[in-house]
């Protein structure tokens, strides 16, 4: 797991090296428990946004507004 900060900005990186997501899940209708509440908690907790790559596993990329440090 990465994260970076960007400005107001926060990226989290959450990969692994598997067998990864089947090809016929499609997150904006995930179908399943559990990626239906990652979606939610990213849309609509976060106001953030996300993005899937199954290249050699699966990776997600979630950004979200972090809060304000200073």
């Amino acid at each position: 797991m990465l994260h970076a900060r960007v400005d107001d900005q926060i990226e989290l990186q959450i990969r692994d090296d598997g067998v990864g997501l089947p090809d016929e899940i499609d997150m904006e209708n995930p179908g399943t428990l559990g990626l239906e509440l990652i979606k939610s908690l990213i849309e609509f907790q976060l106001h953030g946004t996300f993005a899937l790559q199954r290249n050699n596993g699966t990776e997600y990329r979630i950004t979200f507004k972090g809060p304000r440090v200073g």
